[in-house]
């Protein structure tokens, strides 16, 4: 068991596609779970069938991130219900929230 945000993250060969360079974006958030709670988005469909890119998280703390095992090294020095600052971006927009970490696996 570990501490976690409550995302899954959009397969970094799709996120490519995409077009999308930098950060890790969210493909989903689960329910009820610290990214939920602070109001982070993950990826959807529009009612035509397209894609609507979840948010895309670009640091954590102030550290960046670009993969999965970036954002294990800096939240395995976290303490489930300890928070962190995730900066983000939405729609081209920067914007920074707090989010408390749940417990994920086990």
């Amino acid at each position: 068991i570990r501490p976690g945000l409550g995302i899954a993250l959009l397969p970094q060969e799709t996120q490519y596609r995409f077009g999308i360079e930098e950060g890790v974006v969210i493909g989903e958030v689960m329910k009820k779970g610290g990214a939920d709670r602070a109001g982070l988005k993950g990826m959807k469909s529009d009612r035509f069938g397209r894609y609507i890119l979840g948010d895309i998280i670009l640091q954590i703390e102030g550290k960046k991130v670009n993969s999965l095992n970036d954002i294990y090294l800096i939240l395995d020095k976290k303490n489930i219900g300890d928070t962190v600052e995730v900066t983000y971006l939405r729609k081209n927009r920067k914007k920074k929230v707090t989010v408390t970490l749940g417990k994920i696996g086990g």
